[in-house]
């Protein structure tokens, strides 16, 4: 396939992501998956929180893990089960791990299904009646979350101090790091090569940190999701995809003429990002991804959802009470 037929895949699969406001599906009327649209010009501010030594420690959870249908009285899954439904955040158009089929123009991947599961340990069942999916973007996650429009998000979204200031985060459910993506052609292999390259991430994302940390003289290029950085790079209009290297490897098998290159350039530990609010529900997340490691459940949900068996699965959970 040539590159000018790989650049309309890639805008088809967008632009079937902003379609698929016309299908009953787990998508609530209010919430429909976002458009790509054009990338800004300046990356957004840096932002610094102090130290919180371990930022993956996550509140332990309680055992034994309630039985679906019988939440705890007064907690948050209690009102969530007495609403009906679990309302989840999720990216929109990240291929392997939340994005819109173009088959079958419903959400899947990686991260809508550990939500399926943390909504079937509601309600004992999981379907598009108890589990509604919201694409959201990562700069929406906090303020989403804050005010109460989504219970939980799923987003590859990696725990730091900076965002735990805003946000409780559930354990670590999946290791990735963060690597660089280059035209097959290109002799590029590290950010350090990149000198007055533009180098493309999602905004507010960490990669977009890390990116102006170690290669000060590269211009990091925001855009508003990693699509749009897949549809830039494509064109021509940035030269290489700095991200997670668990969703630069979706971005490889889209486009052949690119592949992944260089060491890992930071550790990015994903977490599911909770309320402060409900210590509870994060504590009752918890132990539905302890029971997914344990019975293998998360492994096999990674390999299932990417085609792949490279799991990079998480170290022991670490916890702070």
């Amino acid at each position: 396939m040539n590159r000018p037929a790989l650049v309309a895949a890639a805008l088809a699969v967008v632009l079937a992501a902003g379609c698929a406001s016309s299908v009953a599906s787990p998508l609530p009327p209010h919430a429909q998956p976002l458009r790509s649209t054009t990338s800004p010009t300046s990356p957004s501010p840096t932002t610094v929180a102090p130290p919180c030594g371990d930022p993956t420690a996550s509140l332990r959870p309680v055992q034994p893990t309630p039985t679906p249908g019988v939440m705890p009285t007064g907690s948050w899954m209690e009102t969530i089960l007495k609403r009906g439904y679990l309302v989840a955040g999720v990216s929109g158009d990240t291929y392997g791990f939340g994005y819109v089929d173009p088959a079958s123009l419903r959400l899947q991947g990686f991260d809508v299904e550990i939500l399926k599961q943390v909504a079937e340990a509601i309600f004992g069942r999981v379907d598009d009646q108890v589990l509604h999916l919201v694409p959201i973007t990562i700069p929406e996650v906090a303020p989403r979350v804050n005010s109460g429009g989504v219970d939980l998000v799923a987003h590859t979204m990696t725990i730091t101090c900076a965002r735990r200031t805003r946000l409780d985060f559930s354990s670590v459910y999946l290791l990735a790091h963060q690597r660089l993506l280059v035209g097959v052609g290109s002799n590029f292999t590290t950010l350090a090569q990149l000198d007055g390259k533009k180098v493309c991430a999602a905004a507010g994302s960490t990669s977009l940190d890390h990116i102006a940390k170690q290669a000060p003289r590269a211009i990091p290029t925001p855009a508003t999701s990693e699509t749009d950085c897949l549809v830039s790079f494509q064109t021509g209009s940035v030269d290489a995809i700095s991200t997670d290297d668990t969703i630069l490897a979706g971005m490889a098998k889209q486009d052949p003429y690119s592949h992944v290159v260089g060491p890992a350039i930071a550790d990015e530990p994903y977490g599911l990002a909770v309320s402060q609010s409900h210590p509870e529900f994060t504590r009752f997340v918890n132990g539905v991804l302890e029971r997914l490691r344990t019975d293998g459940t998360l492994a096999a949900l990674y390999a299932r959802s990417l085609d792949t068996t490279d799991v990079p699965l998480p170290p022991p959970p670490s916890y702070r009470g």
